[in-house]
């Protein structure tokens, strides 16, 4: 059963993904590196904002009438959509619990629904949002989301 323990692993999950953002930034400033590792996928999901891939994901832009829209998909696991813009989701019905927190400068909010609904909105902007949501179907699905989310960078322009 996920939603019990829920809360305490994201707590731990969202540890581990901060420490996966300052490894990834670390990985790329060794890119230069003849002895480091091959660099991950990273997609650009608007001029100014990428996303690093966890292997196995693909990213798939559509179209969007307001905002940018698409979706980060895993054969046989989570499909991510995501919405960026002033009307993106900032909140799901039935929500059974929310977090908020300001990450590496970020404001993050993370919302879990009765139907295993999983929502994290990350602010990138004045009232621009970029909002991340899929179905959970195992805690590991919430590790993956969260690692993907998490690794989202704004270059300021």
């Amino acid at each position: 059963m996920i939603a019990p323990k829920l809360p305490t692993v994201l707590a731990g999950l969202l540890t581990v993904g901060l420490l996966c953002v300052n490894a990834a930034r670390a990985v790329e400033a060794k890119k230069g590196d003849a002895k480091s590792e091959p660099a991950a996928t990273v997609v650009a999901l608007t001029p100014t904002m990428s996303i690093q891939l966890l292997p196995g994901y693909t990213h798939e832009k559509k179209k969007g009438t307001d905002s940018v829209v698409g979706e980060i998909v895993k054969k046989d696991g989570p499909t991510i959509s995501y919405d960026i813009g002033f009307y993106g989701p900032k909140t799901l019905e039935d929500e059974l619990w929310h977090k908020e927190q300001t990450l590496l400068g970020k404001k993050v909010k993370i919302v879990f629904s009765k139907q295993k609904e999983l929502l994290v909105v990350v602010g990138v902007g004045e009232k621009v949002y970029a909002s991340f949501y899929t179905k959970v179907k195992s805690e590991e699905d919430v590790a993956e989301v969260l690692l993907s989310v998490l690794s989202c960078t704004q270059e300021k322009k």
